[in-house]
C-alpha cells in the first residue's frame, strides 16, 4: 500500500498506513465466508477470493484531517489516478483482450480509503453509469474533459511543457480498450480507523460471543499475531493466505480464551514512576535488604510488575462479584501467611536485627514462588509476583515482610 502525495516522505504518514492496513486485514479474516480465502500483499493490498472470483482492495491512507473534517478525494487525486493505473497495469498482463475481458467480469476493484469520496463527481457518475442511471458516453466525456483540464508539466527553463504524471495516468485510463468492462466493476469505500476498529470490535462481541469487557484485549491479541505471521510468512517465502480452517487454526484459540477469561492481561503503555524507590513496596523490599537500590533494571522490572497486575486485576474484578474478590485475596493473604509464619516461627521481640532481616528475605522468597489463580484463570509467575508487590503497597499495605 503507497501513501498519498502528502506523505510520501513522512515515517509516520508510511506507520499509519501499515496500521490501517492491518486493522482491514483483520476484519476481512474475522469475516470470511465459507470457500473464502483472504490474502495479504499476494494479489493486491488485501485480496479476497472465492472460487474463480476476485475482489481487489487498494488502500490508501492519509494522516491529515481529522474524524470530524476527513480530507476529501478530489476528481484528480493523485491516489485515484495511481489506483486506477495499477489496476490496469495489472489486467493489461493477463494476457488477450478476451482474457483480460474475462478477468474483469470476475473480479472487482474496490479502493479503500479514509479520504471522503461523497462529493467526487467522478465516483458519482462511476455509480449512475452502474447503475444505468447515466450512459457511458456521458460518463467517458466526463474523464475526457478531466484530462483536458488537468495542468500539464513545465520543464525548468519554463519553455518546453510535457505531459503530467497525472495526465498521464487519466490517458491510461482513455486508452484502454476495456474502460467501459473495467469501470462496471470499481467502486470506493470510505471508512476511517476507527470505523475499521469499531467493525472489528462489534464482529468480536457479536460473532465470536465475547464478553464487551474482553474485546479490546482480544482485538489487540489478534493484531499481535496476526503481525507475528507476517514474519512467519515471510521466512518461509510464501504469501499470507487464510481461509476458514487455517484461520480457526491460528487464532481460533483466543477467542476461547477471552469468552472465558477474567484476568485478562493489561499490560500496555505501563508508566514507571520516575522514583520508583518511594513505592511503599519497594521500601518494604529495601527493608529487607531483599532489593538493592542499585539494581536499577530489577527496580523497573518489579515497579512494572506491580503497576501490569494493579491494572489486570482492577480490570478482573468488573467480571467476579464482592465474593469473587474475598476469595482471591483471602487466598493471596493465607500464602503470605503460611511464609510468613513459616519463616518467622523462631523471632522473638529480642531476636536480631540480622536475624529479624534473614526472616523477611526468606517471606519474600517463599511467596515469590507462589503460582496463584483467579477463579480459573492461572497466572503467570511474573503476574503473582506482581501480586504480591499490590498487596504489600499503598498507604496500608495488606502485607509486610519483617516480624516487626
Amino acid at each position: 500500500m503507497e501513501q498519498n502525495e502528502h506523505n510520501n516522505h513522512s515515517g509516520i504518514g508510511s506507520i499509519a498506513g501499515f496500521v490501517y492496513q492491518d486493522y482491514f486485514f483483520l476484519f476481512k479474516l474475522l469475516t470470511l465466508q465459507p470457500g473464502e480465502k483472504v490474502s495479504f500483499e499476494m494479489f493486491e493490498d488485501v485480496g479476497v477470493e472465492e472460487n474463480e472470483k476476485k475482489i481487489y482492495y487498494q488502500q490508501k491512507h492519509t494522516i491529515k484531517g481529522s474524524i470530524d473534517k476527513p480530507i476529501k478525494m478530489a476528481e484528480r487525486d493523485n491516489d485515484l489516478w495511481k489506483t486506477f493505473s495499477v489496476w490496469i497495469d495489472i489486467l493489461t498482463k493477463k494476457g488477450t483482450e478476451q482474457q483480460q475481458r474475462d478477468w474483469i467480469a470476475s473480479s472487482r476493484f474496490i479502493l479503500l480509503s479514509n479520504k471522503d469520496a461523497c462529493n467526487n463527481t467522478l465516483w458519482k457518475k462511476i455509480q449512475e453509469f452502474q447503475m444505468n442511471e447515466t450512459k457511458y458516453d456521458e460518463l467517458e466525456s466526463f474523464i475526457n474533459e478531466l484530462y483536458n483540464n488537468t495542468s500539464d508539466s513545465v520543464y525548468q527553463d519554463g519553455k518546453e511543457i510535457v505531459e503530467s504524471d497525472k495526465k498521464k495516468k487519466i490517458r491510461m485510463l482513455m486508452e484502454y480498450p476495456l474502460k467501459k468492462e473495467f469501470l462496471q466493476n470499481v467502486s470506493f469505500e470510505f471508512k476511517t480507523d476507527d470505523d475499521i476498529i469499531d467493525d472489528i470490535k462489534h464482529n468480536i462481541r457479536f460473532q465470536h460471543n465475547t464478553p464487551e469487557i474482553n474485546v479490546h484485549e482480544c482485538m489487540i491479541t489478534l493484531l499481535g499475531e496476526l503481525r507475528y505471521s507476517y514474519k512467519d510468512s515471510i521466512q518461509k517465502g510464501k504469501a499470507l493466505e487464510f481461509d476458514e480452517e487455517s484461520f480457526d487454526e491460528r487464532f481460533g484459540s483466543y477467542f476461547n480464551i477471552y469468552k472465558r477469561r477474567k484476568f485478562v492481561p493489561i499490560n500496555r503503555n505501563i508508566d514507571i514512576p520516575k522514583e520508583p524507590l518511594k513505592l511503599t513496596f519497594m521500601k518494604q523490599l529495601l527493608e529487607v535488604k531483599y532489593l538493592r537500590a542499585s539494581d536499577i533494571d530489577t527496580v523497573r522490572d518489579y515497579a512494572k510488575y506491580r503497576i501490569d497486575f494493579g491494572n489486570s486485576y482492577n480490570h478482573a474484578l468488573k467480571f467476579t462479584g464482592e465474593q469473587g474478590r474475598k476469595y482471591f485475596e483471602n487466598e493471596v493473604k493465607q500464602r503470605w501467611r503460611y511464609h510468613f509464619n513459616k519463616e518467622n516461627i523462631d523471632i522473638e521481640e529480642d531476636s536480631s536485627e540480622k536475624n529479624i532481616l534473614y526472616a523477611g528475605r526468606n517471606v519474600v522468597l517463599g511467596v515469590m514462588k507462589e503460582d496463584l489463580k483467579f477463579e480459573e484463570d492461572q497466572l503467570t509467575r511474573t503476574q503473582s509476583n506482581g501480586c504480591f508487590f499490590y498487596f504489600s503497597d499503598g498507604e496500608r499495605p495488606k502485607l509486610g515482610w519483617r516480624y516487626d
